[in-house]
């Protein structure tokens, strides 16, 4: 529950720095969903857990997560998709960082207010020219 906390926390800090309403909703729908999947048998939980693993560890990828996502319910085609998105994310992200694709001013401002201008420029720093 610590990050459903953290997240409506952000949801009110955005409120109070009025930030548009539509990402004030997105954060407080974000922390909700992030609630519901915190609960333990939570099949989305379940998918999380093994997204999670694929993004930040593909190589230790094994038959366990499957057999998870099986366990929470999932069939293959389900399983199948779950893999397919992830995989066409990080493609994407990789093109995007790649070829140096920037944001525009408008994108720039949504992602400010999402994740603050710190950590916004913290990520764009390591792409750009020394």
């Amino acid at each position: 529950m610590r990050l459903a906390r953290a997240l409506a926390e952000l949801a009110r800090r955005q409120r109070d720095a009025a930030v548009p309403a539509a990402l004030v909703a997105l954060s407080e729908a974000v922390a909700q969903l992030v609630a519901e999947l915190e609960a333990p048998e939570s099949t989305d939980r379940a998918v999380l857990e093994f997204v999670g693993q694929l993004t930040w560890a593909p190589g230790r990828m094994d038959r366990g997560g499957v057999a998870a996502l099986r366990a929470a319910g999932l069939d293959d085609v389900a399983i199948h998709d779950v893999v397919n998105v992830v995989c066409c994310f990080a493609y994407m992200n990789r093109l995007a960082d790649g070829l140096g694709v920037v944001l525009n001013e408008t994108n720039r401002a949504w992602a400010t207010a999402l994740f603050g201008a710190e950590a916004l420029a913290a990520h764009l720093a390591w792409g750009e020219p020394q």
